[in-house]
């Protein structure tokens, strides 16, 4: 029996440069970890078929979700012959912009790389992460990170948030990403400079980074969901605007702040009926 944790993953800045010619988006993005985390137990089983998962999300029982084609694709390259249970407890919300399929499906790597001893390395993981996705190959690390190109392009980094928690408030909202992504290419997106928030990580200037912090999927994203963006202006109208800003395709809205939760207990009394709140730490395991 293998245990890991896989941290939900939230975008501090995320710039949408252009389109390739295969249809993939080239970003930029500084992405981190937070300590809200998805639950997977591995156990290799006997005269069952080769991957069963079991989970409090029945979604991913069902045969060709993300997790099941990266389990299939890792039992039947890397350790033919043998069979494996998965059970998955289910924190991070879906369609929530937290990348819960995409860590969950970076930890069925890591965990079946260590399960069976396969002794890949980091960057072969990668690739099989990037057959999938453009954010599993990012999610095989719990490390904050600029993120380039189609997701294959990793520089960890040190955030100047040491004395910051994130406040993560989730309106009851499911966003796919492929729509978010389709409606951009066609209304545009809005564009942003990661030069200032690479200035701000080098000289781990906290205000200049927090300043810095801008998300060019808010956009297609808000014209989609409106309660989407009335939730973020919700934040910003009760927090301030400081540090906050949708994560990922969303719809979860973020607060970096060095507020501790007391200071938001109003917000949180006045709003837990409505929404999904919580305050999460900043995951750095290098």
């Amino acid at each position: 029996m293998l245990t890991i944790k896989a941290y939900a993953k939230i975008n501090l800045f995320l710039n949408v440069v252009g389109v390739k010619e295969n249809g993939y988006h080239d970003l930029e993005m500084v992405n981190a970890k937070i300590d809200m985390a998805d639950i997977l137990r591995f156990e290799e089983t006997f005269n069952q078929p080769v991957v069963v998962i079991k989970s409090n999300d029945l979604f991913l029982e069902k045969e060709g979700n993300l997790l099941y084609k990266v389990a299939h694709f890792m039992m039947n390259y890397y350790v033919l012959g043998k069979s494996i249970q998965i059970t998955v407890e289910k924190n991070i919300p879906p369609g929530a912009g937290l990348a819960g399929n995409s860590t969950d499906a970076a930890a069925i790597i890591k965990g079946l790389n260590e399960l069976f001893d396969l002794d890949l390395s980091n960057s072969q993981m990668e690739q099989i992460g990037s057959k999938f996705g453009a954010d599993i190959p990012y999610c095989l690390y719990d490390q904050p990170a600029i993120v380039k190109g189609i997701g294959d392009i990793i520089e960890f980094v040190k955030l100047p948030l040491d004395n910051c928690k994130v406040l993560v408030v989730k309106p009851q909202v499911f966003l796919k990403t492929e729509d978010v992504f389709h409606l951009g290419d066609q209304i545009g997106f809005d564009q942003s400079d990661l030069m200032p928030m690479i200035d701000a990580i080098n000289t781990q200037d906290q205000k200049a980074f927090i300043a810095s912090m801008k998300n060019s999927l808010e956009k297609p994203s808000f014209e989609i969901s409106p309660e989407t963006k009335a939730t973020k202006t919700l934040v910003c109208e009760e927090l301030g605007c400081d540090g906050v800003i949708m994560s990922g395709s969303g719809s979860t809205i973020l607060k970096v702040s060095q507020a501790k939760m007391n200071d938001f207990s109003a917000f949180f009394e006045k709003y837990v009926n409505k929404y999904m709140i919580f305050q999460a730490n900043i995951v750095n395991k290098e």
